[in-house]
């Protein structure tokens, strides 16, 4: 045999001693060793491995090696790679035998292991083996079942699980499962045995690798699953298969080793144990030896800690002493005198050692199977008789109340308490002891509950159970007469003491007292009735009678004698009268009693504190006595009574009352009613509201009653200090009688009350609103009927249409009408339906006045730009209405407060489906032309006037509005077939776009809108004429149904004819004479701009283009040169600048598209073109501001379609006419960037896309051809408009750097010569904003104009220092300095990234070495980096300004967090981009021969320049250090080697240096140099006339003197 072949198992005489180094050789339970065996088990960890030769794959026996580690996690790792090489065979493949074979041995190891991981692996593994081997695994299955089996019941649910699933897999039908077990039933059992009686926790783990609590577990585990699976055996096979295997059987459950795992330390272990016992005894009774059962079971087990398994262990207890009583008297032994009752008492003292409440319930099973022998022992001779026998009770009663039982099971607990006293041990004891079992083990019980008392705490039960178990309490005292008599007339005798003595009014404890009273009487007289029930003893009821009788007797003398002050006694009257009402009113003398004390004290006592139970207490006695003439009696005193806290606790009393049935015959009551409402109405406090609310709120008050305060209530909403107390009242009233507020809803009265109550929920005051808002809700709930609208439901109508037909500022909200309107419809049947449509949807009249104001003024001509009628625009009539439109609040007009509410309810509501055709046709284009309006309201604000708020939330809230209205216009197109409708909408749209009326003009866009949608989803839509028709179009006067018609048409062979007799006809058009010239080329612009018809220009003929082209810029140029139509323009309702304004649009609009298909044709029309765009400019300066947006944009295109075809294939005349061109056109540019630059932008859609054109189209001309007249652009960048800044940025920022090597040179040629930042670029730059600005904007769509003009000027000043000479830029320095400038910049930096931020701005994402507009980033990122940079530059450019700035910052805080900051990401910068400079410098150091040579070394992690000059034989050397702030903290300068000078001199030498490093305004680097130079410049200065000495070669001055 190999030598090495047990290697991994240790020898060692460790490896076989006691657990852990115990001596013993039986193990911790007894067992052999594992060499005390004569073989070696399966489960030990001392094994023979096994036999690996004949796997050919190295890589599995690796793995099988690994699963010989002691380690869980290799061998976790080992078992996945198994698993894997396992899993790569196919189904027709099968895994080795030999591999078979090696599993087979180590898989009862295996699973067994300390690791879960290991363990379940294990047993999936096993499956997949067992599958795959199919037949050949049935032969090795006798040595593996036990442990595959033992895992479905191991303490693990995830080894569980595995197991469950690899044994499923390989016996996939319970049949299948069910024959293993019977087929390998012996192998089974003979597994079960060997680790019961084989394996100890020396055999399964080595002390060596293992812990003793690991070792423990794991021995538990597998002990516990070996008897789960013979529990199972059990319990599963019939007697039969059982018998087969009796033997056994018998060897397992007659061993004592087996039984004295009941009182093993592992709860797992012993509840397993219990499980056998319980299935044993009713499958194999024969085969228990009691004997041993009892000694081992009950003996040891009763004695000890049974935490995790008391329930298992009851139950089995229970089943046991079921089967054989006898275990507690003839089996039972145990050591010393520890008798079967001594035994139970200690484990009845440990309670349920924290179990379930279940515990209870079998613990109480079991004492009635127990021998009463054992509960009732006869005492010893040293014991106390009845003391013996009531042992068990007080070891109960110590389990109820120790320290660790949860206090959820001590409700279960003391009832089986009292039934065991009752029902078990009441039976075994004689009279005497039974008396004495009351006395002491049940009586405290109830004297705790009457009256809990601190020595008697271990009685106190729970209080969610307490009256019930009290009541078995009452009925286990009622079996003996003189304990019950006692016991209740000596509570009976407290509850008079306590009454009597309770505290008086003027006590601290006053309340207390009267409430613990009333606690105690509550308990009393709730116990009592079960006294007064069925089936009790007549001295029982005798007892509680004469107690009754005392105690009332007292309490009505105490509360006459103390008027009524101690109301617990009061209290007390009342509860015995609720609670006890049999024994009250049956017993005449306590009747008697009663009813005088009702006729002669009631009345008076109602005004004391007493009043409140006083009234119950009357309430109660109605049932049983006359009771009138005392509530007369009552009231007398009560009006006549003085304002106090006992009066309003009396009327509380009263109001809440059946009394209040008598309101209406009852005039004292009245008298009584009225005056609280008065009182309440007139100011009064809250109470006297209460007393009216709790009226409303009595049940038993008549209708009448209700009304007549609800109408004083709803008064209150029309006085402001009122309303908020009247609502609250509302409320209440609503939610405690619905029924009465709905009737006063549908009187006359109500349509005012609803109207005032939605009013108030539009109130500013957002308290009101709310409740007012409560209120109505639950109105609108209850305000619809069966049939029909109620009168409630018409006022909500009227006033949902006054909503949406009337604004002004008392107008409810449009959600607040939405909302009304929707809970009409909700609430309408399906029969009324369509009428609330007809009446909640607006009529075609209230349409059109609504949009009135809008449609009767003539639209704004800049819309020219953003539509696609054009210039049409201008032919609208000019009418002028003087109409007022009607807002509300919020700024809304009628029309848009009609729209939002249609498209509300259309949209959250089925009112459509109610809607008729010629509805749902009105509401469409209704839509339509508000959606045209919207738009230009939008683009131009307040243009049409559907709305006037500079808010942005309303602003957002109408553009959502808008987004919601497109939406539910294009859900309406889509369905198929189509609605009728839409067509009708369509036909009504082109009908009323004929006219010249504004009217027209919208009509006539939202047919075109319309049609052009229903085109792109469904095809051609449009209405209009045929083909024959279209050339009657063309002379129409209707200009917006013609425009609507041409703009819609599908049919491309139309459409190209008519594109053709259109150019032809302008081709020969006389603008002089004709001047409907302009509607002629709208028609035809109409046409060719739409991108489906873009190559229907390219179907005319080109020569008919050419002469087109020609003749529109010839009549156009003599048009502008004449600048004058006044001959022809009589009577016409435009001027001469605007029809040529307008006619020019509509020319460059035509020539956009005219001309590309012509750009190979030579002509002189091409320059011609450049040069009408010129004039057209100039021009357009005689014309209003805004009127000539649409030309110049025109303009602008015309000249970026020109462009384009130059960068493309274009002809000579054309390329050649553009660089001629550029010298008129570029200055034209610029001249409209000044022309333009006081327009804003933000909220103006024509300028927008004019500047943002213009600025394209700038940055697409070279920056020579801008000319040089940067002066007259600075004031552009302060425009506000984005767009024009960054044009203007784009050319300064082009043209500044390119100046200055010019200006340098001036420079040098002239010491006279001085460059100054211009003062137009400065004064932009002279205040920065300030963070009170920042706190008023947002930066979340863009970033602020003036701060973005204010970053962009200082970038263009650092620009002046790009390619300038170190005297020009001193230069610029200056200019700087005499003014504070840089100092506002530095402190916008250091606040708007550091000190205002709770964290610094983290810049390394930034590239701050140069700044480019990301439009990416967000506006705050952007200005972030923006700003960033610009710091960056003022640190480069002028670092010692900008140090100044910072050292004299007056904030401390500041300068650390500013030094920090710029220490991180910026000095890094500075410090490589100065080293640069220093290092490009060097190699020209040395062209001055007159200088001595210098050495320069330098080092940037060192942030070090090392200089050198070369003295004799020796270096002379500094060393400039920058810090790490730099250029913030100044740069020091070291003298490293001193040669031929003395230590003075060279001294000023290095401070002269560092003076001119730190102090020099150069940036960039230059500052550096120059100290090098300057220090360079004194070595040579000093050494000039010196020479060496000829004996030593030192250096010495001429006159000898020698230098040292």
């Amino acid at each position: 045999m190999n030598r090495n072949k047990f290697r991994s198992q240790a020898s060692s005489s460790r490896a076989v001693s006691g657990a852990f180094g115990a001596p013993s050789s039986a193990g911790l339970f007894g067992g052999t060793t594992a060499f005390g065996a004569s073989t070696s088990s399966k489960l030990s960890y001392v094994y023979e491995p096994p036999d690996l030769s004949g796997i050919p794959e190295p890589n599995v026996v690796v793995s099988f090696k690994n699963l010989q580690k002691k380690d869980s996690t290799t061998k976790a790792k080992a078992l996945e790679e198994l698993q894997a090489h396992i899993a790569s065979f196919g189904s027709n493949d099968g895994v080795e035998q030999s591999i078979l074979e090696a599993w087979i041995e180590v898989f009862p190891r295996t699973s067994i292991d300390t690791g879960r991981r290991v363990r379940q692996l294990a047993h999936t593994i096993q499956g997949q083996i067992a599958k795959a081997t199919g037949k050949r695994i049935a032969k090795h299955l006798p040595d593996v079942v036990g442990s595959w089996l033992a895992g479905l019941y191991d303490s693990d649910k995830i080894v569980i699980r595995a197991a469950q699933e690899s044994f499923k897999e390989a016996f996939p039908t319970k049949e299948k499962q069910k024959n293993v077990w019977r087929i390998y039933l012996e192998s089974i059992l003979r597994y079960v045995s060997d680790v019961i009686f084989k394996e100890s926790v020396n055999t399964l783990s080595d002390e060596r690798t293992t812990s003793p609590d690991d070792a423990l577990t794991k021995y538990a585990r597998v002990v516990g699953a070996a008897i789960y699976v013979i529990s199972y055996a059990l319990d599963d096979f019939t007697e039969e298969i059982l018998n087969k295997q009796q033997t056994s059987m018998n060897n397992i459950l007659q061993q004592e080793k087996v039984w004295q795992l009941s009182y093993h330390d592992d709860p797992f272990v012993r509840r397993v144990i219990y499980k056998l016992l319980q299935t044993s005894v009713s499958k194999v009774p024969k085969s228990l030896d009691l004997k041993i059962i009892s000694s081992c079971v009950l003996a040891s087990g009763l004695h000890i800690n049974q935490v995790g398994s008391t329930l298992e262990y009851v139950r089995a207890l229970r089943q046991l002493t079921s089967f054989a009583p006898d275990v507690w008297t003839e089996h039972y032994s145990a050591p010393g005198k520890n008798t079967a009752t001594k035994r139970l008492c200690q484990f009845l003292k440990k309670g349920s050692q924290g179990g379930q409440s279940e515990y209870w319930n079998e613990l109480g099973a079991l004492l009635r199977q127990i021998p009463s022998a054992v509960l009732a022992p006869s005492p010893t001779k040293s014991e106390n008789e009845i003391d013996a026998r009531l042992v068990t009770i007080d070891a109960f009663h110590d389990g109820i109340v120790a320290k660790d039982e949860p206090r959820s099971n001590q409700s279960i607990a003391w009832t089986e308490y009292v039934e065991y006293s009752r029902n078990t041990l009441y039976h075994y004891l004689s009279d005497v002891e039974r008396e004495q079992l009351i006395r002491v083990a049940i009586a405290p019980l109830f004297h705790q509950y009457i009256k809990p008392k601190v020595e008697l705490t271990r009685w106190t039960m729970p209080t969610a159970q307490q009256r019930l178990i009290c009541v078995k309490v009452v009925q286990h005292i009622m079996d003996s007469q003189s304990i019950f008599t006692d016991v209740w007339q000596q509570n009976s005798a407290k509850v008079v003491e306590d009454l009597q003595l309770s505290l008086p009014e003027q006590s601290k404890n006053y309340s207390k007292s009267q409430e613990d009273l009333s606690t105690t009487a509550a308990r009393w007289y709730g116990i009592q009735s079960v006294v007064s029930g069925k089936d009790v003893p007549e001295f029982a009821i005798s007892v509680v009678t004469e107690t009754f009788l005392s105690e009332l007797k007292a309490a009505v003398a105490t509360l006459r004698n103390r008027n009524g002050k101690p109301y617990g006694v009061a209290r007390l009257i009342e509860t015995a009268a609720r609670l006890a009402p049999e024994v009250v009113f049956q017993s005449a003398e306590i009747r008697n009693l009663l009813s005088k004390f009702a006729q002669d004290d009631v009345p008076q006592l109602l005004l004391s504190p007493s009043a409140t139970y006083l009234v119950e207490f009357l309430q109660y006695l109605e049932n049983y006595l006359e009771v009138n003439a005392i509530w007369k009696e009552a009231l007398r005193l009560l009006i006549g009574a003085p304002e106090t806290t006992y009066k309003y606790n009396a009327l509380q009393s009263l109001y809440q009352s059946a009394y209040l049935v008598n309101w209406a015959n009852n005039e004292a009551l009245r008298s009584m009613i009225s005056s609280t409402l008065q009182q309440a109405m007139e100011g009064g406090t809250r109470e006297r509201w209460n007393l009216i609310s709790t009226i409303i709120a009595n049940r038993h008050a008549p209708t009448s009653l209700h009304v007549e305060l609800l109408s004083a209530m709803i008064g209150g909403l029309s006085l402001p200090n009122q309303r908020e107390e009247s609502l609250d009242r509302l409320e209440t009233t609503i939610r405690q009688n619905p029924a009465s507020i709905k009737e006063y809803s549908a009187s006359p009265n109500g349509p005012a009350f609803l109207s005032k109550l939605l009013s108030l929920t539009e109130s500013p005051n957002d308290i009101i609103a709310e409740k007012a808002q409560k209120v109505n809700n639950v109105l609108e709930a209850i305000s619809s009927t069966e049939n029909g609208l109620s009168q409630a439901s018409e006022t909500m109508v009227e006033i949902v249409r006054r909503g949406i037909n009337l604004a002004d500022a008392e107008s409810l909200s449009v959600l607040a009408i939405v909302e009304l309107a929707r809970k009409l419809l909700d609430q309408a049947v399906e029969v009324e339906s369509e009428d609330v449509a007809a009446h909640l949807l607006p009529t075609s009249h209230e349409w059109a006045q609504a949009f009135e104001t809008h449609l009767n003024k003539a639209p704004d001509p800049t819309l020219a730009v953003m539509n696609p009628m054009g210039c049409a625009v201008r032919l609208v009539d000019n009418a002028k209405s003087n109409q007022t439109t009607m807002r509300d609040a919020n700024g809304f007009s009628t029309a848009l407060r009609m729209v939002w509410y249609t498209i509300a309810m259309l949209t959250t509501t089925s009112i459509s489906a109610y809607a008729t055709d010629g509805q749902m046709t009105t509401v469409l284009v209704s839509l339509a032309v508000f959606l045209q309006l919207s738009s230009d309201d939008i683009g131009v604000p307040n243009l049409s006037s559907l709305w006037s708020s500079s808010d942005p939330n309303l602003e957002q809230d109408v553009t959502d509005l808008v987004a919601a209205t497109q939406k539910l216009v294009v859900s309406w197109l889509k369905p198929d077939p189509m609605p009728d409708f839409v067509v009708n909408a369509q036909t009504t749209l082109l009908r009323d776009s004929n006219g010249s009326s504004a009217f027209s003009y919208y009509n006539g866009r939202a047919y075109t809108a319309l049609t052009l949608e229903l085109n792109e989803l469904r095809g051609s839509h449009n209405l209009g004429p045929g083909s024959s028709q279209l050339k009657d179009i063309r002379r129409s006067p209707n200009t917006f149904n013609s425009l609507a018609i041409l703009s819609t048409i599908q049919d491309h062979q139309v459409v190209t004819r008519v594109c053709n007799e259109l150019i032809a006809e302008l081709t020969g058009y006389n603008i002089h004479v004709q001047l409907d010239g302009l509607r002629h080329l709208a028609l035809l612009n109409s046409i060719i701009h739409r991108p489906e018809h873009e190559d229907v220009v390219s179907t005319v003929p080109q020569q008919r283009l050419v002469f087109f082209v020609q003749h529109i810029l010839a009549l156009n140029q003599e048009l502008i040169n004449q600048n004058s139509l006044e001959n022809f323009w009589s009577g016409y309702f435009i001027s001469a600048e605007d029809y040529i304004s307008s006619l020019s649009t509509e020319v460059f609009g035509a020539l956009q598209v005219v001309l590309p298909p012509i750009r190979q044709i030579y002509g002189s029309f091409w320059a011609d073109s450049f040069f009408l765009i010129e004039r057209t400019w100039s021009f357009s300066l005689k014309v209003p501001s805004d009127k000539r947006l649409p030309v110049l944009n025109a303009s602008l295109r015309l000249l970026s379609v020109l462009r384009r075809m130059i960068e493309g294939d274009s002809n000579d005349d054309l390329q050649d006419a553009w660089p001629l061109s550029l010298k008129y056109v570029a200055p034209g540019m610029l001249n409209l960037l000044q022309e333009l630059r006081d327009t804003p932008d933000t909220m103006h859609q024509p300028r927008k896309i004019l500047n943002e054109l213009l600025a394209r189209e700038l940055s697409r001309i070279p920056a020579s051809s801008l000319g040089s007249n940067e002066n007259d652009l600075y004031s552009v960048l302060a425009s506000e408009s984005l767009a024009l800044q960054q044009a203007t940025y784009y050319v300064l920022h082009s043209r500044i750097p390119s100046m200055q090597e010019d200006l340098s040179l001036e420079k040098a040629l002239s010491k006279d010569h001085t460059s100054k930042i211009p003062e137009e670029l400065l004064s932009l730059v002279l205040e920065a904003p300030t963070p009170d600005f920042f706190a008023g904007f947002s930066f979340e769509r863009t970033v602020p104009l003036v701060l973005r003009s204010y970053l962009l000027s200082w970038n263009i000043i650092f620009d002046h220092w790009t390619n300038a000479s170190d005297a020009l830029k001193a230069d610029y320095i200056s200019s700087l300095k005499d003014g504070t400038y840089l100092n506002g910049l530095l402190t916008l930096a250091s606040e708007f990234l550091i000190t205002s931020r709770s964290k610094p701005v983290e810049a390394t994402k930034f590239n701050i070495g140069s700044y480019v507009e990301d439009p990416s980033a967000s506006p705050e990122k952007d200005t972030q980096h923006f700003l960033t940079h610009l710091y960056y530059l003022a640190l480069k450019h002028v670092p010692t300004l900008s140090k100044n700035w910072w050292r004299d910052s007056t904030s401390r805080q500041t300068q650390i967090a500013l030094e920090s900051w710029t220490e991180k990401y910026i000095s890094p910068l500075l410090i490589a981009a100065e080293l640069a400079t220093v290092n490009d410098w060097a190699p020209s150091a040395n062209d001055d021969s007159d200088l001595q040579p210098l050495t320069i070394k330098t080092s940037l992690p060192a942030r070090e320049i090392t200089a050198s000059i070369p003295i004799d034989e020796q270096t002379m050397s500094i060393a400039i250090h920058l810090p790490p702030s730099y250029p913030l903290s100044r740069a020091t300068v070291t003298g490293l080697r001193r040669v031929g000078v003395t230590e003075q001199k060279w001294r000023s030498w290095v401070i002269t240096t560092q003076g001119v490093i730190n102090f020099s305004d150069v940036g960039g680097g230059g500052q550096l140099v120059d100290g090098l130079v300057a220090w360079r410049k004194n070595v040579t200065a000093t050494l000039k006339g010196q020479s060496e000495c000829a004996i030593c070669y030192s250096v010495e001055l001429v006159s000898w003197e020698l230098l040292v």
